[in-house]
């Protein structure tokens, strides 16, 4: 997904996909509108996620700590 208004609410979704799949391996989620808290929930998701190699969630409202 790219340039889509998901927001929060996508990313809440997108995080419980995320969670402990094993088939995803890339994610772009670039321009999607999402902020601090939907950022929070796709970060903590990836806490337990050992197979995405890449993630693009770059130009959304996320602080800078947050994305690093």
């Amino acid at each position: 997904m790219r340039n889509c208004a998901i927001g929060d609410r996508g990313s809440f979704a997108i995080a419980n996909l995320i969670g402990n799949n094993k088939s995803i391996y890339e994610l772009e989620v670039f321009n999607c509108s999402i902020s601090e808290a939907g950022g929070n929930s796709i970060g903590n998701a990836l806490k337990t996620n050992f197979c995405l190699e890449r993630l693009s969630i770059g130009d959304n409202k996320l602080a800078r700590l947050d994305v690093e």
